[in-house]
C-alpha cells in the first residue's frame, strides 16, 4: 500500500496541537468555509481536504476561536528562528514551512489562557522573533502541512510547493509561565491607564489635556506603543466613548507620528471599529 504522506503530516500537525477540537477553514476563490472538527473528523474527511486543495483551495487550522486555549501562531519566520527561540525557551510545539524558506511556528504554553492573555504573548514573542508585534492575532490561522500552498506567487514549473510539516515535538514551550506573567502584567498595566482615560473621558469627552496625559502614562513601561494605543482603543469603544473623542485624544498622545498622527488615530480607531463590527457577525 503507497504511503500517504498527506495523511502522515497532517497526524503529526494535529497531535502537536493538541487540541480536542479546531476551527478548520476551506478558502476557495468563492466562498469561504468554517468548520468546527475534532482530530479525527479532520482526518476522515482527508479526501474532501484533497479535492478541495486542488480544485485552487487553502486550507487553515486554528484553536476554537470562542474557547480558551494555549496555542499561539507566529507567522513569517526565517529556517534560523526555530532553534533561537528553542534556545531561548520558547521551542515551538510545531514548525511548517508554507513555503520555501518561509515558516510558522504554533508554540504550546501548556495551559488554556484567554485571548486577550495570548494576544500580549503574541505580541512579545513577535517582538523577539522578528514579525509585526501590532499585526499578531490572537485567533491567527495556520496552513495545514501535506497540502499545497494555492497562492499563484509561489507557483513554478512543478506546480504549487507542499505545506511541510519540520517538527511537530508537542511539547508546551519551557518558559511558558514567564511569558503568561508577563502578558498578565502588561494587561494589568493597561487596564488602569484605560481606566484613567475612560473616566476623563466619560466626564468631559474630546481631547483635553489631561486625557491625553493619562493615554500618554500608558506607554511609560510599554515597548510597543502602537499596542498601546491598540488596546486603549478598544477600551475606550467598549466603554461607550465617542469614537471622535478617542481619535482626538489619540491624535494629540502620538506626536511622535508627527504630520501624519491624524492619519494613524483615523486609521486605528477606524480599524478597531471594524473588527468590534465583525466580531458581532457570525462567520461564514
Amino acid at each position: 500500500m503507497q504511503h500517504d504522506r498527506t495523511k502522515t503530516a497532517l497526524q503529526r500537525q494535529l497531535r502537536g496541537l493538541g487540541q480536542d477540537r479546531f476551527e478548520l477553514t476551506i478558502r476557495g476563490p468563492d466562498r469561504t468555509s468554517v468548520f468546527i472538527r475534532s482530530p479525527a473528523e479532520i482526518l476522515s474527511d482527508l479526501d474532501k481536504l484533497k479535492r478541495a486543495n486542488r480544485a485552487g483551495c487553502h486550507l487553515y487550522i486554528r484553536g476554537v476561536r470562542d474557547i480558551d486555549h494555549d496555542l499561539i501562531l507566529l507567522d513569517d519566520l526565517d529556517r534560523f528562528t526555530p532553534e533561537r527561540m528553542k534556545a531561548a525557551g520558547h521551542a515551538p510545539a510545531v514548525v511548517v514551512e508554507t513555503s520555501p524558506g518561509n515558516l510558522q511556528a504554533w508554540i504550546r504554553l501548556g495551559v488554556t489562557c484567554p485571548a486577550d492573555v495570548r494576544h500580549e504573548v503574541a505580541r512579545d514573542l513577535a517582538r523577539k522573533y522578528g514579525g509585526d508585534p501590532g499585526a499578531v492575532d490572537p485567533h491567527q490561522s495556520g496552513r495545514l502541512a501535506g497540502f499545497t500552498n494555492q497562492k499563484p506567487e509561489h507557483k513554478t514549473g512543478r506546480g504549487f510547493p507542499y505545506v511541510l510539516l519540520l517538527n511537530a515535538p508537542g511539547k508546551p514551550a519551557a518558559g511558558a509561565q514567564e511569558l503568561i506573567r508577563s502578558a498578565e502584567d502588561a494587561l494589568a498595566t493597561k487596564r488602569r491607564t484605560a481606566s484613567q482615560v475612560r473616566s476623563v473621558a466619560l466626564d468631559g469627552g474630546s481631547e483635553n489635556p489631561t486625557m491625553t496625559a493619562a493615554w500618554v502614562a500608558g506607554y511609560s513601561k510599554a515597548a510597543d506603543l502602537s499596542a498601546v494605543d491598540w488596546s486603549q482603543t478598544h477600551e475606550l469603544l467598549a466603554s461607550g466613548v465617542d469614537p471622535a473623542d478617542i481619535t482626538a485624544t489619540l491624535e494629540a498622545a502620538a506626536d511622535r507620528k508627527g504630520k501624519n498622527a491624524r492619519a494613524y488615530a483615523e486609521r486605528t480607531v477606524r480599524k478597531a471599529l471594524e473588527m468590534r463590527d465583525a466580531s458581532q457577525t457570525p462567520e461564514p
